[in-house]
């Protein structure tokens, strides 16, 4: 795949974590954020310029941390909901 491909697929990958990060899945989560480092490495490999390399790669690595936060996030808001479910015995909430 050329640059544009796989940068476009890594941008629809990176919304998609964001915006459905408390949607998804532990598992699912870590596999969409293990894909978007794979992209990553394949998107540095076949920049055309090497002096752009460091800087794509800046720029891919923040959006990955980006998502990596909103999966963090997303986790923690999981957790608080269970606490407060067995807190205040919400048992429906807990599952």
């Amino acid at each position: 795949m050329d640059y544009e491909k796989l940068r476009d697929h890594f941008d629809v990958l990176a919304q998609q974590v964001v915006q459905d990060a408390t949607a998804l899945g532990e598992y699912e989560r870590k596999q969409k954020l293990l894909e978007m480092h794979q992209l990553v490495d394949r998107i540095v490999e076949v920049v055309p310029d090497d002096d752009e390399q460091a800087d794509v790669l800046c720029r891919l690595e923040d959006l990955v941390y980006r998502a990596n936060s909103a999966i963090n996030a997303a986790e923690q808001l999981e957790n608080l909901r269970k606490k407060c479910a067995l807190a205040y015995d919400w048992s429906s909430l807990a599952d």
